[in-house]
């Protein structure tokens, strides 16, 4: 019966969307999951956003109108503070979700307590919903996101689901102060008290089109992006800089090898103080080290690149300086495998709507 599973609140700004809104809704309406409702922030849309939204006459969706264009922040904001569910799940206006993506992410929540804030892995498709072949894993462990997040954000901001006690236990969510990353400085600041983990599965169809915000932001992302993990300094580095943050995240943006080398010896460091402070189970350590090896290969490649030339003395930086490299290795030939086989999944061979 429906009214045995919790309320789950699903909220979703919108923004002169109205070329792909219809397919966002619907694929929430859709869900096998039934007990939802939706929240929708028309942010003063100058297109027939309104008209669409408005054109769905199931009573479980709830409409709020901007009377001005206050941004996605405040409108996130707003849209939140009107939850009533046990969970609040975000949605963006452009994406797709697959239709048990609710389910899987309410029954995870309900099994494991003692995770706060619960995202998925992504497809990408363009403009016209074709896929790119291209699609993101995220790391699981809690332990593994909070130290990973000054590399990489550990969560796909449109498939993210939260315990409704998050909203209870913040004032305010997201910050204005960090234009075009709002969601990473969150999670930054989130996983200082609360548990970050991620399904396995990859439920939500992500868009990458020319109109948007992320698309037309960028290096006022990473601008955003780089103060918040000054500021917040996952890596737990005495005196970290805002240079040391941005190159850090930024490797492409070395000019001389030294400084790729000090980089990857904070990071490295980092690695090394959380194996010592935290109780990790050996999956977990593989987990991260793992993680650690692709970042170091990718940074590698970076900093040849922008350097044009290559130090063969850099690949000692792949190797784990603590243990299970056997592991690590076959960890990530089975995640290559299984990476592959999933872009040979089209939009066409699954149900979202």
């Amino acid at each position: 019966m429906i009214n045995n599973e919790p309320l789950v609140s699903v909220v979703m700004p919108v923004y002169n969307a109205e070329k792909y809104l219809g397919s966002a809704i619907e694929s929430i309406l859709n869900q096998s999951y039934k007990n939802l409702e939706i929240i929708i922030v028309d942010d003063a849309s100058t297109d027939n956003s309104l008209s669409i939204i408005e054109s769905f006459k199931d009573p479980r969706i709830k409409i709020f109108k901007n009377k001005s264009n206050l941004k996605i922040v405040k409108s996130l904001n707003l849209g939140i503070s009107k939850a009533s569910g046990k969970f609040v799940a975000r949605m963006d206006a452009d994406d797709i979700s697959h239709e048990d993506r609710v389910k899987k992410q309410v029954r995870f929540l309900q099994d494991n307590e003692e995770i706060d804030i619960l995202g998925t892995n992504i497809w990408i498709i363009d403009e016209n919903s074709q896929s790119q072949g291209k699609l993101l894993e995220y790391p699981t462990s809690p332990e593994v996101n909070k130290l990973l997040l000054a590399k990489y954000c550990v969560l796909a901001h449109p498939t993210v689901m939260f315990r409704k006690k998050i909203i209870e236990e913040n004032a305010e969510l997201y910050s204005a102060d960090f234009p075009c990353a709002e969601d990473y400085e969150l999670w930054l600041r989130l996983s200082k008290k609360y548990k970050i983990s991620n399904l396995k599965e990859f439920l939500l169809w992500y868009r990458v089109h020319p109109f948007s915000l992320t698309q037309n932001n960028y290096s006022i992302g990473i601008e955003s992006v780089c103060r918040a993990i000054h500021k917040h300094n996952p890596l737990k580095i005495e005196n970290l800089d805002l240079r040391g943050a941005r190159l850090i995240r930024r490797p492409q943006e070395i000019k001389i090898y030294s400084d790729f080398e000090k980089t990857s010896e904070m990071f490295f460091e980092s690695i090394e103080l959380a194996l010592v402070e935290n109780d990790l189970t050996q999956s977990e350590v593989v987990e991260l080290l793992k993680w650690n090896a692709l970042f170091q290969i990718r940074s590698i490649l970076q900093v040849g690149l922008s350097l044009r030339k290559f130090k063969f003395s850099s690949l000692r930086l792949i190797i784990p300086r603590k243990i299970f490299i056997i592991q690590i290795l076959k960890l990530l030939f089975r995640d290559m495998l299984i990476l592959s086989k999933m872009r040979k999944i089209s939009l066409g061979k699954i149900k979202v709507s």
